[in-house]
């Protein structure tokens, strides 16, 4: 577990997914409770808000985009965000860990962020990793529709209903 500063007196708490012994101290020192942490190791979780009001705990599931090397598609894996107190915890694993150093970035240059501003930035730099994909999606559709436009006449498009 990492703690770091993210200003005004709150700390930012990362996991890694696999420090077993970390979701224990989360557990024990923080009152995270174990619906909430087996939803973050579960690598199928819909993304997702929720507040427990009993325990006063805020989190998000954030479905976060891979970085792919072939980019012809893309995949989502679960990014999880929880505020407790003045705490934001972030799990990740191994696949989402390029998020930690996004937020990082985030962190250095915007150090007086109050837990959801850092929050919700958080979760538009994360939305920004789409962006490569959905252009991508674009060109792919550009070029579909004009072959569909060169090869296409409307006799042959009836003829195919």
């Amino acid at each position: 577990m990492l703690v770091k500063e993210l200003g005004n007196n709150y700390k930012w708490l990362v996991i890694h997914a696999e420090a077993k012994n970390d979701f224990e101290r989360l557990r024990e020192n923080y009152a995270i409770n174990n619906e909430i942490l087996e939803y973050s190791l579960d690598r199928h979780e819909k993304a997702h808000v929720e507040y427990d009001q009993t325990e006063e705990v805020f989190y998000l599931i954030y479905n976060a985009p891979l970085k792919m090397e072939k980019a012809d598609y893309y995949q989502t894996v679960p990014f999880t965000l929880i505020i407790k107190d003045d705490y934001l915890i972030t799990i990740h694993n191994q696949k989402t860990a390029y998020i930690i150093e996004i937020l990082e970035k985030c962190r250095a240059s915007n150090p007086n962020l109050s837990l959801y501003q850092f929050l919700f930035k958080s979760i538009f730099l994360i939305t920004e990793e789409f962006f490569p994909a959905v252009e991508l999606m674009e060109d792919r559709r550009e070029e579909i529709n004009q072959k569909l436009k060169a090869k296409t006449t409307k006799k042959k498009f009836i003829r195919a209903l």
